[in-house]
This record gives C-alpha cells, structure tokens and sequence, in this order.
C-alpha cells in the first residue's frame, strides 16, 4: 500500500499543489502498518470500513501555494465489490452528495466551508478533502490524476 501511495504521488501532482508532511499508513489490528491501524486513524468509522473488507489505507496531504490544506485519503480494500459496497453504506453518504464521472463511482458534496470528492477505483476508496471550497478546482483535478494513475497501475499488475 505505502508502494502504491508513492508511486501515485511521484507523479507531477496538479500545478500549486506540493506535498505537506509524511506519508501516513494504516493497517488493521492483525496487520498493523508503520502509523498503526485504521483506528488510530478514524475512530468510530473505521468498524464500517472494517465491515466492508477494509486492508490498508494511506493519507497524504498536500498544500497550496496559499498554505491550505488538500487532504488525501486512499483505503485498499478486499475487492471491487468491497470499494463499492463501501462507498454505498448509508453511514458514510450524506445529504447534497453530486454525483460526478470520476472511477466506478464518484461523488462530490461540501460541508461548508470544505469541500469533498469521493471516488472508487478498482479495489480502491479514494476521498479528497479540500479545507476550503475555493479549492474545488485543484481537488478535482488531483482526483481525476489519482483515478488515471489507479487505474494506470492496476492494468500494469494484471
């Protein structure tokens, strides 16, 4: 996973964005990654995402030229199916979700004042969170980025 999560962000990220911190990784209580487990990461949802066939995750975050925040969360799961029925549990939808033509399926909604974008992708749940939604245009574009490069990747491993 933390293999996957590199090579994604080696690639030219979209113009302003740069990358902030550390790459974080996260397992499950049986595989524990570098950073912990899911739990260490997201608390009380991480038990839905466990459900679902949850293996490994990863969370990058970037930065703008103005010092906000683009945060980037990649969740490897068992499956395809298992991506999907994740991204379809009720208790991570939200009310004002758009959908959007981004993976298998995407989604876009804004608590103001943030902005998210979620997608999967093959095994993969992807979720973008923009700290301001003035940051809509660069979260989008680094999500189709990172939905090419997945899928780049995941035809070079068949």
């Amino acid at each position: 996973m933390a293999m996957l999560c590199r090579d994604l962000f080696k690639t030219a990220l979209p113009e302003g964005l740069r990358i902030r911190e550390n790459l974080r990784v996260w397992g499950t209580y049986d595989k524990p990654e570098k950073d912990g487990t899911i739990y260490d990461f997201i608390d009380g949802p991480g038990q839905i995402y466990m459900e679902h066939g949850f293996k490994k995750g990863c969370q990058q975050n970037l930065r703008t030229a103005s010092l906000q925040i683009i945060s980037t969360e990649i969740y490897e799961m068992a499956a395809r199916d298992s991506a999907l029925s994740l991204f379809a549990d009720s208790r991570l939808r939200t009310d004002g979700e758009k959908p959007v033509v981004l993976g298998e399926k995407g989604v876009t909604y804004q608590p103001r004042p943030n902005y998210i974008i979620e997608f999967c992708r093959d095994r993969y749940y992807v979720r973008i969170s923009a700290e301001n939604d003035s940051l809509a245009g660069q979260a989008d574009e680094l999500a189709n980025m990172l939905d090419g490069k997945i899928k780049e990747l995941r035809e070079g491993n068949r």
